[in-house]
């Protein structure tokens, strides 16, 4: 039994396969065309922003200000900007427009491949790892592949039919990943709506009437911002934890990566804070960074410590409210007077909160807790679903490439 071994990859190939070079499925002349001289014509126009939407452009040709490559059907294009994100794109004619591509694609155009099985070939990971060497620039929208090298590249070739047969295969097979994905997408929006959803159903909207023993306060009755700043580089302050916006998960309050004022090489004034305080971001309030603090540390001048007076509001009941609906509409509303979306501390302390009794609080905030760790794990779940779903492709293209369909 005859086999086929790649010198680069040390692959060896099934029989009847065999290596072959990009260069020799680049068309030598694939003509260009300037649309702006057929102003009134209708063209199909393949380029990185139409593939990244899903569909190419139908646009006419005063519209376009560039010239531009002439494709044909059975084309497969492969975008040399930005090359770690995969992008192949089989040339169809959906609207019986002239074909037209962005110089930002390279071509390929051969009868010895079918054109589904060379747009995966072109997407399994071991052919990516090689076109990512081929690449030069600065980095982001500036790096981009070299077609001379490109065409250097080599990629598995088996006889036409089994071609067919692969591309056939993959075909189906990606289009139930594609399925699965938008499955599990939406059960993971869904899932990421319940906080909010647990939320609305204790804290009421501005228009609504409060259950009888519920009072609305103003914040400023209810609670106290810790005001004067301290020096983080002082022995007293330095090692203790530092707490800006970015150390806050929008919507659940978790603390990421806090470390000390030292280990984040602060220099300017912050605020020193006791254990038992709310930290709010007042920056961007439609972000909700809301979290508590059982520690002593130090948070960043866009934030407010805040105290709640005991007697009349527990620390999880008001995390709870400045992450409600009713609130973050108010806040945000608020913000945007100013030029840079931020609550001050006049409109912060004026918010009309709902106040039940202190044993509601406790409460209503045991269930929230209750309720929130149930849905992070319904989250944890769905990412995680998701991520496996994600998988999928490279280990179905790689099966496929080993011959193991």
């Amino acid at each position: 039994m005859s086999v086929a071994t790649h010198k680069h990859a040390q692959k060896v190939l099934p029989p009847g396969w065999r290596w072959v070079r990009l260069g020799d499925f680049m068309p030598r002349k694939s003509g260009t065309v300037n649309p702006a001289t057929c102003p009134s014509e209708t063209f199909t126009l393949f380029s990185i922003p139409s593939f990244d939407r899903g569909t190419p452009e139908t646009v006419l040709g005063k519209s376009i200000g560039s010239s531009k490559q002439l494709v044909q059907p059975g084309d497969v294009l492969l975008s040399k900007i930005v090359p770690h994100i995969k992008r192949t794109w089989v040339v169809e004619n959906l609207y019986g427009a002239r074909l037209i591509a962005s110089t930002e694609w390279i071509i390929f155009r051969t009868e010895k491949a079918v054109p589904d099985y060379l747009k995966y070939a072109l997407l399994d990971e071991d052919f990516h790892k090689s076109f990512m060497d081929t690449t030069s620039g600065v980095g982001g929208s500036l790096t981009r592949a070299r077609p001379s090298l490109v065409a250097k590249l080599e990629i598995p070739l088996p006889p036409l039919p089994e071609q067919q047969r692969i591309a056939a295969i993959l075909k189906e097979q990606m289009a139930a990943v594609d399925k699965a994905r938008a499955a599990a997408e939406a059960r993971l929006e869904a899932v990421k709506a319940l906080p909010a959803a647990f939320r609305n159903q204790i804290f009421p909207r501005p228009d609504q009437k409060l259950a009888v023993d519920w009072k609305r306060k103003a914040l400023g009755a209810v609670l106290e911002i810790t005001s004067g700043q301290v020096d983080p580089k002082d022995a007293r302050y330095k090692d203790l934890p530092h707490v800006n916006g970015e150390n806050i998960e929008s919507g659940t309050g978790r603390l990421l990566n806090v470390r000390s004022a030292a280990e984040d090489n602060m220099t300017s004034g912050k605020y020193l804070f006791e254990s038992g305080v709310v930290l709010y971001s007042k920056l961007r309030p439609y972000l909700m960074k809301v979290s508590v603090a059982h520690f002593r540390g130090l948070c960043s001048a866009d934030m407010y410590p805040l105290t709640p007076h005991l007697h009349e509001m527990t620390l999880e009941f008001l995390q709870q409210l400045l992450l409600s609906e009713a609130f973050t509409n108010y806040a945000v509303a608020e913000s945007q007077r100013a030029r840079m979306p931020k609550l001050n501390r006049d409109q912060l302390m004026a918010y009309s909160a709902p106040v039940p009794p202190l044993a509601d609080q406790r409460r209503l905030a045991a269930r929230l807790r209750e309720q929130m760790d149930a849905a992070e794990k319904a989250r944890a779940a769905a990412e995680a679903e998701l991520d496996a779903i994600n998988a999928l492709p490279a280990a179905l293209l790689r099966r496929a490439f080993n011959g193991g369909l």
